[in-house]
Formats: C-alpha cells, sequence, structure tokens
C-alpha cells in the first residue's frame, strides 16, 4: 500500500502550506523526511536493476531520473508563471518574496541548484535569495543531488558509507541545537544533501538484503529515537517545529514503509486505488501552492471563508494532478521501453 502512503504525505505537505491551517504542527516537514527515506530504499532498488540490465548504468539511470521527475515539473513551473502574469500577486502570500523574471524561471527550469535559492547560501548570496516559483521545488532539488550521489554512494565500502554516514548525522544533529540562523535546522538542516544524506541513505540500507547493512539501518534508525525521546525534549531545540517534524518522520518512516510495502491487498480495486492515489502523490505535491493560488483568485475565496477556500483548493489541486499523473503515464510508457526492463511496480 505505498501509493496509499505517499498520497497521504502529499496532502500532509499540501495541508501544512494551506494558509491560516491552524495547525501547530503540521506535518509537511515530516512527509518531506519520510519521502526521503521511501526514495532512499525505491532508488537504491531501481539503480540495482540498471546495473543488472544496462550496459551503462549510472547514464541511464541519470536519464530515467530526469525523464520522471522533469515533464511535470516544468509544466507546473510553466502554469505559474502564465497564471501569475494573467492574475497577478496572491492575496496571501502563497509566492511570497517569488521573482519571475525570465533569469529566474530559466533558473528554477535547471531544479539542481534550487534549493541553493533559500536557507543558508540564499542568506548570504542575496542574487540567489528569491524564493522557488514552485516552492516544493527545493526539495526536489535536494532529492536529485541524491540521484547524482547514488551510484558513487553504491561504489562505496562499508567503512566508507559508514563515515559519510556519520558526517551527515552529525551536521544534521549539530543544525538541531545551533542558535545561528544561517546554520539552524530550517535554513541548513533540512534545506541541503549533506544533512539530508542520512535520511536517504538510511532507505537505502534498509533496502538492503545484507544483514550488515541492515543492521546499520536499525543504528541510525535507534540513534534517531533516542535523540527523539532521551535527549532532545531536554533542550530548546525541541520547541522548533523543524526539529520535531525532522526526528518524527526519521522515526516512524521505517514502520510505517514496513507495514506499507509489506501489507498485499487481495482486492484487485484497493490495488488499483493504491497505484492510481501513488501516480497523484508527486503532482499533488508538485501542484498544490498552484492550486491553493488559483482557488483565491478563480473563486474569490479567502480564509474568511475557509471551507470553501480549502475546499476549492483541493479539488483543483487534484485537477491538475489527475491531468499530470494522466500525461506522466503516457511518458512512463515510453521511459519503460527505453530503460529495457519493467518496473519495480511490476515486480
Amino acid at each position: 500500500m505505498l501509493g496509499i502512503l505517499r498520497f497521504i504525505l502529499a496532502y500532509f505537505v499540501f495541508l501544512s502550506h494551506f494558509p491560516e491551517n491552524g495547525l501547530k504542527l503540521g506535518l509537511g516537514v515530516t512527509s518531506v523526511i519520510i519521502f526521503y527515506f521511501i526514495s532512499g530504499y525505491l532508488m537504491m532498488k531501481s539503480y540495482s536493476r540498471f546495473k543488472k540490465y544496462t550496459p551503462t548504468p549510472i547514464r541511464s539511470f541519470y536519464m530515467d531520473r530526469v525523464i520522471k521527475i522533469f515533464p511535470q515539473y516544468l509544466i507546473v513551473l510553466i502554469l505559474t508563471v502564465i497564471f501569475f502574469n494573467l492574475f497577478g500577486n496572491s492575496t496571501h502570500n502563497t509566492y511570497r518574496d517569488v521573482s519571475f523574471e525570465t533569469t529566474k524561471v530559466l533558473f528554477d527550469a535547471s531544479l539542481l541548484p534550487v534549493n541553493f535559492s533559500i536557507g543558508a547560501l540564499g542568506n548570504l548570496f542575496p542574487n540567489l535569495s528569491a524564493r522557488p516559483i514552485v516552492p516544493p521545488a527545493w526539495s526536489l532539488s535536494v532529492e536529485f543531488h541524491f540521484y547524482l550521489l547514488l551510484p558513487f554512494l553504491v561504489m562505496l565500502k562499508t567503512r566508507s558509507l559508514i563515515f559519510v554516514t556519520i558526517i551527515s548525522t552529525a551536521c544534521l544533529t549539530i543544525s538541531f541545537f545551533t542558535k545561528d540562523p544561517l546554520f539552524d535546522t530550517l535554513n541548513f538542516g533540512y534545506r541541503y544533501i549533506l544533512p539530508m544524506l542520512v535520511v536517504f541513505i538510511f532507505g537505502m540500507l534498509f533496502s538492503s538484503k545484507n544483514k550488515k547493512d541492515k543492521k546499520i539501518a536499525f543504528i541510525i534508525w535507534v540513534y534517531f529515537c533516542f535523540l527523539l525521546i532521551g535527549v532532545l525534549p531536554s533542550f530548546p531545540a525541541w520547541y522548533h517545529f523543524a526539529v520535531q517534524e525532522i526526528t518524527v518522520g526519521i522515526v516512524i518512516a521505517l514502520p510505517l514503509f514496513h507495514y506499507a510495502i509489506n501489507f498485499k491487498p487481495d482486492n484487485k480495486w484497493l490495488t488499483r486505488i493504491d497505484h492510481a492515489l501513488g501516480d497523484l502523490s508527486y503532482p499533488v505535491f508538485l501542484s498544490h501552492y498552484l492550486g491553493i493560488y488559483l482557488a483565491q483568485h478563480i473563486f474569490g475565496v479567502s480564509s474568511h471563508a475557509k471551507i470553501y477556500f480549502f475546499v476549492s483548493s483541493l479539488l483543483i489541486t487534484l485537477l491538475l494532478s489527475i491531468c499530470l499523473a494522466l500525461l506522466q503515464r503516457r511518458i512512463d510508457s515510453n521511459r519503460i521501453n527505453l530503460r529495457g526492463f519493467s518496473s519495480l511496480r511490476a515486480t
């Protein structure tokens, strides 16, 4: 039931970004962390199949990821630019501090450096400080950095991988306790691949059939359980929502994912629903800001009519997502043919 889980996570991201949602713990950050864990698991499985079936696994894997990620992202980016030029600024700061200049559009279209426009580097370099046109794109950028690193992480011997994991874990942990606004959890720990790499590696190791890898994954999980329960509640850092949501995300990722991949429904309709919702999870994640923006301008709703605002935002997001998912389904058939072997879902 991995598709249903991914859709629920995407919905929590939507909910956490909905204006004036009244939630003290939005679970948006937690959902992104679980997405990273799932990505680590699935991409490790995927890359192993590229190594098995293709003569150029690194190049083929990169191309496969570009075809999977970029079409929907670029469509949402272009639609956002078009609608912003039609309707103008957001009445509820949905696109606060976003620039729509040509250079910014091209910068965001490249995706890979988008996370550099916010957080520590964005504060250090004002020219990068405009927020992403597609706000969730910064996390896609982090994920793509993992894709680029994955083949080289696979090449590492166990000791070297443990060393990288320790460095990443140390960076993330230090960000929990630092008061420097440039390098705290939200500006550094959550925005960049180095501190987030431990989450991806956690998923990678959990996917392995090697007992040593499984043991390392368990040690990572125990460490963050200890932080969550035994350390952080005693420090002021615990009261930062990002610290709470990151640690909660890492801790619950393993049991949630384990249940999702081991629950095998006999009902064919439930399987179809699982696949359909799984296909919608990425476009919902991508397009929900645009859905909220369009609800504001098309229906003229606001926080004063919250239920109508919420329903219209969700319906527009789902409509956009269904269109994107149908387009991606056609693209994926060509993508699978190009790679020369079936998708993981088929196996």
